[in-house]
Parts: C-alpha cells; sequence; structure tokens
C-alpha cells in the first residue's frame, strides 16, 4: 500500500493544539471575566431597585437574570469543558493513528507474505 500523505491530520492536530493554548482556557482571564461578570451583575441589581416601579423594567430584569445565570455557567464550566473535549479529541484522534499504523503494517504483512508463497 502507498504512504498517504498526512498534511490533513497533522495540520487538524496543530490546530487543536492551538486552541487548547487558548486564553479562554486560562484560568487567569476567566478570574477576570467572572469579577467584571459580578460587577455587571451589581449595576443591574441597582438599576432594577431604583427602576422597579416600571412594568418594563420587570421583565427586562427577569431577562437579565436568565442570561446571568446561563453566562456564569459558561464561565465556570465552559472553560474545563471544553479542554477535557478537546483533549478526548487529540486521544482518540493518536487511538485511530496507531490503528491506521497497525492496519498498515499488517497490511505490508500479508504482501510479503504473499509475495513469499509465490516464489
Amino acid at each position: 500500500m502507498e504512504p498517504r500523505p498526512d498534511e490533513a491530520g497533522q495540520a487538524y492536530l496543530a490546530s487543536l493544539e492551538r486552541a487548547l493554548d487558548n486564553p479562554l482556557l486560562d484560568p487567569a482571564y476567566r478570574r477576570r471575566k467572572l469579577f467584571f461578570w459580578t460587577f455587571r451583575q451589581c449595576v443591574s441589581i441597582a438599576l432594577a431597585w431604583w427602576f422597579w416601579d416600571l412594568w418594563w423594567v420587570r421583565l427586562l430584569f427577569g431577562v437579565v437574570v436568565v442570561l446571568a445565570v446561563f453566562r456564569l455557567v459558561m464561565l465556570l464550566w465552559g472553560g474545563p469543558m471544553l479542554h477535557r473535549r478537546a483533549e478526548r479529541v487529540r486521544e482518540r484522534f493518536f487511538e485511530l493513528e496507531a490503528m491506521e499504523a497497525q492496519l498498515d503494517d499488517a497490511e505490508d504483512d500479508q504482501d510479503t507474505s504473499s509475495e513469499q508463497d509465490q516464489r
């Protein structure tokens, strides 16, 4: 069997490595984002308290709370979840490469044994 160029696999692995080095996964970056999230929520609560008499502020505050909870979940668990998924993809990539290498070796052994049988 002819050796295949593995440029696509190497490019994929390089892009995965760049994604793992992304600052979104950095704990200091997440801590800073959490500080800004806390500040935004304090401002939202203060404004909602100040203007609570208006009916549309109560509706808007409900939307803000839902979005704030979603953003908090993404800040706390999104980065580690992405990191774990990327590590699993990377491990699976190496497993597939090892299986492919075994299949190539088995085909090469089969080709050499069939050549020897023909002689």
